[in-house]
């Protein structure tokens, strides 16, 4: 056996178990297919720090796991970041699986042709084709990218909430990590429960499962702030209910008005 680590190639002797100064083990083995299946069930299952873990206890003890985290428990919860990027995937995956936005993006161009056609002025037949156009692409892009939108919208959370708990004693990186956390668990309660219930085709299923992903959103980030913020008190928790419905209807006006900016006038002739 060497005498040096095979990773940072520091000094060991035989009697360590791990490396003093990387951490790795000093004894390992071949890389076979029952260690890269054992290494799979570990990062899932394992009970002292796994996916399922994690997401039991954000629904449990919701805004507590992002407050113990960040006060130094980092080994005791999944990365905020991991988890993050896991549950997006996640949420991909349930929508291309339940959801068909070629099929649907492909018959409403049809449509669009059908309607043009029936416009003799070729001027305006062109503005409103092009007008009609970028509207599908929006509610396209807002449909199957709604992974690209929840990225983008946890800085702005993160925000948000920081200016709202400026005299409280976390920074916007750890309000950052909060969000990351609670956004994470609404997603995943998205990718399980959402989308599942609005594939019906059904338009009353489909407003009956956005209104209740907002109200959850409301409420679960409100109780979450509330704990993690550490306040007790009704006090406390209406200020975090309400700064959470505050920040939705942010992001949902933020969110119209980008995309009646992009389907009136292409944001200026930035897109067509």
């Amino acid at each position: 056996h060497s005498l040096y680590c095979l990773n940072c190639e520091k000094p060991v002797s035989e009697r360590d178990v791990y490396c003093p100064g990387c951490g790795q083990a000093v004894h390992l083995h071949p890389i076979t297919m029952g260690h890269i299946a054992h290494d799979g069930v570990h990062f899932f299952l394992h009970a002292d720090k796994s996916i399922f873990t994690l997401a039991k206890a954000l629904a449990v003890k919701t805004g507590t796991v992002a407050k113990e985290f960040i006060e130094g428990k980092r080994r005791k919860y999944f990365s905020p970041f991991n988890f993050f990027m896991i549950v997006i995937g996640l949420v991909v995956l349930s929508m291309s699986i339940f959801q068909t936005f070629e099929k649907e993006n492909a018959n409403t161009q049809l449509q669009l042709q059908a309607i043009a056609a029936q416009i003799a002025d070729p001027v305006k037949k062109a503005k409103v084709l092009s007008l009609m156009k970028r509207q599908t692409n929006a509610m396209f892009f807002i449909k199957k990218y709604s992974n690209v939108i929840s990225m983008i919208t946890v800085p702005l959370l993160a925000l948000i909430f920081s200016l709202f708990y400026l005299k409280g004693k976390y920074n916007y990186a750890e309000h950052l990590v909060a969000n990351m956390y609670s956004t994470g668990f609404t997603s995943l309660v998205m990718a399980f429960i959402i989308i599942p219930l609005s594939s019906s085709g059904n338009l009353y299923m489909l407003m009956i499962a956005m209104g209740a992903n907002i109200l959850f959103d409301i409420i679960y980030r409100g109780i979450f702030y509330c704990r993690f913020i550490n306040r007790p008190g009704a006090g406390a928790m209406a200020k975090a209910l309400g700064v959470s419905f505050l920040a939705q209807i942010i992001i949902m006006v933020l969110t119209f008005v980008l995309m009646f900016w992009y389907i009136i006038s292409g944001m200026s002739g930035l897109f067509n």
